[in-house]
């Protein structure tokens, strides 16, 4: 069982808020193409004990043939940065353990494939029964879509490697009661963006500037932190950041880093993406860059600057504010200003040769 743990989390990574990623595995001869889509991706509820509640799962097949189905359930926790759930078989006490509250409609279909006028969607309804002692608070789980039936191993054959393909709709249930959120900043500082180790950065040659926040839920339910980050140039603002416009929740007793990057110069790098838009990275992770030239932006950010983080988030209807935060950096182009001030002192150089030279000739 703990494999299928590991082999669900690295199925399942950047899923959520504002929205999860599917993630697919294929085995060879399984899946072609597109795969099996769920939708949606997120269910929200909040609920009393005691309380029943329902939803809809669309699956649709977009492989080249129809394909039999299995649906099962699994709690999940976050992975403590990137908001990733990572499921698991952890024995919890029925009080606390969404997935036994959940029951499905089916758990074994055929999903036909796709076709030209017909997109042959399977609906399947679930049911959420929460237990009258349920614990208040957040509670996770996910309805995990699979090839392959539960407890059965792949047939590898010929020494060939499997993996499964799996997707997953998660669900974020809050029971009512005793429920307490609140936000702690852990971290909040500059950083070169396009590393994989977020590094704390003071002083920087190219925008764009990244900013590294970490947020911590010391509570025992789930919330969105919304806010902005803003730019001063001495006191002077001069730049506004959205702060996790994706909705990106922070689940209870965990916390989540969010990275955001403050971009809009004439002459800045930018990442290099591949055919499907995706950022490139090299063998450490760390996005190949390329200079890019913005006429519409005339401005080329030089000196002191001071970063603020303002955030806020919801508490059953309260809102309540993170504390104020602040970092100080600097951007100097330095190769640039070198370059420039080359081409001045050549220049100058080149303007004085030439008025000695006309000198000379009227003597």
């Amino acid at each position: 069982m703990f494999k299928k743990s590991l082999l669900l989390t690295a199925a399942l990574t950047a899923l959520f808020l504002g929205g999860m990623l599917s993630q697919s595995f294929a085995q060879d001869n399984v899946v072609d193409d597109k795969g099996i889509t769920v939708s949606p991706v997120r269910f929200e509820y909040d609920v009393d004990p005691g309380e029943t509640v329902t939803g809809q799962l669309k699956l649709i097949n977009s492989t080249f043939s129809d394909k039999t189905l299995y649906l099962y359930t699994l709690n999940f926790k976050s992975d403590g940065q990137s908001g990733t759930p990572l499921f698991h078989n952890e024995e919890l006490p029925y009080s606390a353990s969404l997935k036994e509250w959940i029951s499905l409609s089916e758990s074994e279909f055929i999903v036909k494939q796709v076709e030209p006028d017909n997109p042959n969607t399977k609906v399947i309804d679930f049911t959420i029964e929460v237990p009258v002692d349920a614990e208040p608070g957040g509670h996770y789980a996910g309805i995990i879509a699979s090839l392959v039936k539960p407890g059965q191993s792949l047939d590898t054959g010929n020494n060939n490697i499997a993996f499964k393909d799996e997707r997953a709709a998660i669900i974020l249930l809050n029971v009512k009661g005793d429920v307490v959120r609140t936000l702690t900043v852990d971290k909040f500082y500059a950083t070169d963006p396009f590393t994989r180790q977020k590094p704390l950065v003071n002083v920087f040659e190219w925008m764009p500037v990244g900013f590294v926040t970490e947020l911590r839920n010391v509570g025992n339910s789930h919330t969105v932190p919304l806010g902005h980050i803003f730019i001063y140039s001495g006191d002077s603002k001069i730049a506004e950041l959205d702060f996790n416009p994706a909705n990106g929740s922070i689940l209870k007793d965990s916390a989540r880093v969010f990275v955001d990057r403050w971009t809009g110069a004439l002459l800045e790098l930018k990442p290099v993406l591949d055919e499907n838009g995706n950022e490139i990275t090299d063998e450490n992770g760390t996005v190949q860059t390329r200079f890019a030239v913005d006429p519409s932006n005339f401005s080329l950010p030089f000196g002191q600057y001071t970063a603020k983080l303002a955030v806020g988030y919801d508490d059953a209807g309260s809102k309540k504010i993170v504390d104020a935060q602040e970092f100080t950096f600097w951007v100097i182009p330095w190769k640039l200003l070198l370059a420039i001030a080359v081409l001045l002192i050549l220049y100058v150089g080149y303007r004085i040769r030439k008025h000695r030279a006309g000198k000379g000739k009227k003597k």
